[in-house]
C-alpha cells in the first residue's frame, strides 16, 4: 500500500504534549439557522453530507443540529452513516497543510482530530493564526491612523466653512495629530513584528516552527 505521513515530534518536545492535551481554539457560537430545509433532509445522503461536515472540520454536534432541522420533516438522520462519512472528511480536514491555513485565515478549530494528529493539528494551527493575529494588530493601527486623518480632514473642512469655533478645532486637530504619531510607532513595531515572523515562515516553514516533523508510515501499519 501506499505510505501516509504521520506527525510525529522531537523527543525533546513530547513534553509539551503532556501539558497541552486539551487544547483547543474557543469553539465559536453556531448559529440558530436550520443546516438543512425539508426537502433536503428527504432526499439527504447522510454519508455525504457527514463527509462534507468533516471536511469543513464542524464538531459532532452538527449532527445534533441536522436531527433538528428534520425533526418537521418527521426524517431521522441517519447517525451510522453520517459519522462514517464525518470521519472520512475528517482525515482529509487534519492534514497539517490545512491546519496552517485555517489559523492564518482566523477560522476556528473545533477539536475533530484524534489522538497525535489533534496535537499536531494544534500546534500548526496556533502558528497560522499567529500569523493572522499579527496581520489584524497592523491592519487594525492602518485603519484607527485612517479613522483619525479623517476626522482632521473633518474638522478642517467645518473650521474653513466656519461651522466650528477655530480653537475647539485646533485642539482636537493637535490631539488627533499625537494620536496618530503614538499610532505610527506602534504600527512600526507591529510591521517589525509581522515581518519577522514572515522570515521565519519563509526560513523553516510552519512545521519546524511549531516542532512537528512527517515521517512516512505504511498504512498496512496502524
Amino acid at each position: 500500500m501506499h505510505p501516509s505521513l504521520k506527525p510525529t515530534f522531537p523527543p525533546k518536545l513530547k513534553w509539551i504534549c503532556c501539558l497541552f492535551p486539551a487544547l483547543i481554539v474557543a469553539l465559536v457560537a453556531l448559529n440558530s439557522c436550520a443546516t438543512l430545509t425539508k426537502q433536503q433532509c428527504k432526499t439527504a445522503d447522510w454519508h455525504l453530507l457527514g463527509v462534507n461536515d468533516g471536511l469543513y472540520g464542524r464538531p459532532h454536534s452538527r449532527f445534533e443540529r441536522h436531527v433538528k432541522a428534520c425533526k418537521k420533516a418527521n426524517v431521522a438522520p441517519d447517525r451510522e452513516k453520517w459519522l462514517a462519512g464525518h470521519k472520512e472528511g475528517a482525515r482529509r480536514y487534519c492534514r497539517l497543510e490545512n491546519a496552517f491555513e485555517q489559523g492564518q485565515m482566523g477560522l476556528t478549530y473545533h477539536g475533530i482530530c484524534e489522538g497525535v494528529n489533534h496535537i499536531a493539528f494544534v500546534r500548526v494551527y496556533r502558528v497560522g493564526y499567529k500569523k493572522y493575529r499579527l496581520e489584524q494588530s497592523r491592519d487594525e493601527l492602518e485603519r484607527k491612523i485612517f479613522g483619525h486623518k479623517s476626522e482632521i480632514f473633518n474638522l478642517n473642512s467645518r473650521l474653513n466653512k466656519g461651522k466650528i469655533d477655530s480653537e475647539l478645532a485646533e485642539t482636537k486637530i493637535d490631539s488627533l495629530e499625537d494620536q496618530i504619531d503614538s499610532t505610527e510607532i506602534a504600527l512600526t513595531y507591529a510591521e517589525n513584528e509581522l515581518n519577522e515572523f514572515n522570515s521565519l515562515l519563509l526560513q523553516d516553514g510552519y512545521l519546524k516552527i511549531a516542532g512537528v516533523y512527517l515521517v512516512h508510515k505504511n498504512e498496512d501499519e496502524d
